[in-house]
């Protein structure tokens, strides 16, 4: 099967807590190598408690805040080296918020 190189890369990563919070920095930075335009979807309903900063990769500055957005305005910036053109979006039951990194 052939892909075209034009085509858009769209990535929907659904949680960002334990597992998606280690994961989501890792996939930007395979993005950022990618060269090319790519969307990341990061969508999470919950808010970072402070139960959370034990094992998930959030930091005290997070905590109220939800998880996805946390992710998608600083949390990848804060977590990655690289700078990309990529667009993170962070979704919640109410509607779509989106934010350009």
């Amino acid at each position: 099967m052939k892909f075209s190189l034009e085509r858009p890369v769209k990535i929907v990563m659904l949680g960002a807590g334990g597992t998606g919070g280690y994961a989501a920095p890792h996939i930007y930075r395979l993005i950022h190598t990618l060269n090319r335009p790519a969307r990341f979807l990061v969508a999470d309903g919950d808010i970072v408690e402070k139960k959370n900063l034990v094992r998930q990769n959030f930091i005290h500055a997070d905590l109220g805040r939800n998880k996805a957005a946390v992710m998608a305005v600083g949390g990848l910036r804060r977590k990655c080296a690289a700078e990309t053109p990529a667009r993170l979006y962070a979704e919640k039951a109410a509607g779509l918020l989106a934010f350009a990194a």
